[in-house]
């Protein structure tokens, strides 16, 4: 063999020894625990309800299944082993459904009657700087009346301190986070949908 040819398979045969170290599995998280609000009163018959249309929520691109984390100088970075077991774009979802139709002022509206709610999630990060360790979710949010013209456009923010560096406590702080920014979403909307 030349000696090309054996650095060649020499590197080859080395580089199967060092994979065989075993890559450690993911561990997947979702936010929470999410507990809904109990409302003092029953909600109102659906018949009394105004009707609202929420369009699918919307996520930045890099919203995905891998947990974000970021530093106050912009530089954002995901976990290898710290996934979502859903995309945080869903996660909203079923908490604005749940509190704006289930426990909340609204019922489902498809006519032209519906105002139309467009949420995208910009945040969903654990945001780590000096002295400073938090959960965050931010969502921009607009509400077209049914003459076309803006009812409310605006951005709310949920945000909690996490009390540890492990992706479960990430986890419990990030559903707390979630669940601020979804109670500020829907106060605006109803102040802004009467």
């Amino acid at each position: 063999m030349t000696g090309r040819r054996v650095s060649w398979v020499a590197l080859v045969l080395l580089g199967g020894c060092l994979s065989k170290s075993e890559v450690p599995a993911p561990r997947f998280f979702r936010p929470g625990p999410v507990v809904p609000p109990r409302a003092a009163d029953a909600p109102a018959p659906l018949a009394d309800r105004a009707p609202l249309r929420l369009r699918d929520v919307s996520a930045a691109a890099h919203l995905r299944d891998r947990m974000v984390w970021s530093t106050p100088a912009l530089e954002y970075g995901f976990y290898d082993g710290a996934r979502w077991t859903e995309a945080p774009a869903s996660y909203v979802e079923a908490a604005l459904t749940g509190a704006l139709f289930e426990r909340g002022a609204f019922r489902r509206g498809s006519g032209a009657d519906a105002p139309v709610l467009d949420v995208h999630v910009a945040a969903f990060e654990e945001v780590v700087g000096p002295g400073s360790h938090d959960a965050t979710v931010v969502l921009r949010v607009l509400l077209v009346g049914p003459d076309g013209g803006a009812r409310l456009e605006d951005t709310f923010v949920g945000k909690r301190a996490v009390p540890q560096d492990d992706p479960a406590a990430v986890a419990l702080a990030m559903g707390e986070a979630l669940d601020e920014a979804v109670r500020r979403t829907v106060e605006g909307v109803e102040r802004a949908a009467r």
